[in-house]
C-alpha cells in the first residue's frame, strides 16, 4: 500500500509536487494555503484537507513540507495544534523549506523524541520545473531513511544530491542561493551601468553569452533590460533576503567571512526598503536604475 503523505506548502513551489504526487497514487492529506487556488484544485483531484497540523500528521505516514522560512517551520511543529501534537513513531518528515540548518537540527532533536525521523531536501530550480517533476532536490540525512522514501521524492524530481547528514542540504542549498542570486545581482547591475553609459543592453547581453561571463541567471535576469519584464526569475526579492541572511548567519557559524555576500545582502535590504520585496528578483535592475549618484 502506498504510504499517507501529509502535504503542508501548496504555493507557487509546492503545488507541482503535490499534485504528481496525487496522480501517482499517493493517498494525500494537505494542509489549507492562504491562496485556496491550489488548495481547491487538489481537493478537487482527491485530497483530503486537514483541519491543522496536527490533524495532519495523526493521518500520514511520511510529511512533506514546502514554506518560506525557519520561523514557519517552527511554528509548525511545536505550536499547539503543530505536527508534533498528532506525530507518531516510525513516520518521516522532509523538509523542502530554504531553511537554516541549526533550526533544523533543532526540530529534528525534538521530532525525535516522538519517534519521528527527519531529512531536509530543499528545492532548486523554478516553479515550472516544480510543476514538471524536475526539481533538483539537495538532500541531508540518514542513508536508511532516505532510500525509505526514495520512491516518493522522485516521483517530482529529477535529480537527487545527497550532501550528507542532517542538516547538509539546507546548508548546500544556501551556498547555491548565495551564488545563484550574486550572480542576478551583478547581472542587473551590469545591465543599468551599460543603459547609463549610453550601450544598448542587448550588446551587452550578446557579449557575455557568447562569452565565459555567460550563465542561466544571466539569462533570466536581462530579459527586464531588454524586454522590461521582471518576470524571467520567479523569486521573490523577499525570499532572496530571507535566503541571503540565513546563509550569512550559517558562513558564520562555520568560522568564515562572508565579504562578497554581505554587499549583496545589503541590496536586497535596500528592495525591501523601498517596498519592493514582493517583485521578482530581476526587479532589481529597475532599481538600480534609479540609485545613480547623477
Amino acid at each position: 500500500m502506498a504510504k499517507r503523505i501529509g502535504f503542508i506548502g501548496v504555493g507557487l513551489m509546492g503545488y507541482g509536487p503535490a499534485r504528481l504526487l496525487l496522480e501517482a497514487g499517493y493517498p494525500l492529506t494537505l494542509l489549507g494555503h492562504r491562496n485556496r487556488t491550489p488548495v481547491d484544485d487538489l481537493v478537487g483531484r482527491g485530497a483530503q484537507e486537514a483541519a491543522n497540523a496536527a490533524d495532519l500528521a495523526r493521518n500520514a505516514d511520511v510529511i512533506i513540507t514546502c514554506v518560506t522560512s525557519s520561523a514557519i517551520m517552527e511554528s509548525l511543529v511545536n505550536g499547539e495544534q503543530g505536527i508534533l501534537a498528532g506525530a507518531h513513531d516510525g513516520q518521516i518528515l522532509i523538509d523542502m523549506t530554504t531553511a537554516d540548518p541549526q533550526s533544523t537540527q533543532d526540530l529534528a532533536a525534538a521530532l525525535a523524541e516522538k519517534g519521528v525521523r527527519m531529512i531536509d531536501a530543499p528545492m532548486s530550480r523554478t516553479p515550472r520545473e516544480a510543476r514538471e517533476g524536475r526539481l533538483n532536490l539537495l538532500i541531508g540525512g540518514d542513508a536508511a531513511d532516505i532510500d525509505e522514501v526514495e520512491p516518493i521524492l522522485s516521483v517530482f524530481s529529477e535529480n537527487r544530491f545527497r550532501a550528507g547528514p542532517l542538516g547538509s542540504g539546507h546548508t548546500v542549498k544556501l551556498v547555491n542561493n548565495a551564488l545563484s542570486l550574486g550572480h542576478a545581482a551583478l547581472a542587473a547591475e551590469a545591465a543599468a551601468t551599460c543603459e547609463a553609459a549610453g550601450v544598448d543592453p542587448q550588446v551587452l547581453y550578446d557579449i557575455v553569452t557568447a562569452g565565459g561571463a555567460d550563465s542561466k541567471m544571466f539569462r533570466m535576469v536581462m530579459p527586464a533590460a531588454l524586454e522590461g519584464r521582471t518576470d524571467g526569475l520567479e523569486f521573490t526579492l523577499q525570499n532572496a533576503r530571507k535566503d541571503y541572511g540565513y546563509y550569512l548567519k550559517s558562513a558564520r557559524d562555520a568560522g568564515c567571512v562572508p565579504m562578497t555576500t554581505q554587499a549583496v545582502h545589503q541590496l536586497f535590504e535596500l528592495a525591501m526598503a523601498q517596498g519592493k520585496g514582493d517583485e521578482y528578483v530581476p526587479y532589481l535592475y529597475r532599481l538600480l536604475q534609479g540609485w545613480r549618484t547623477k
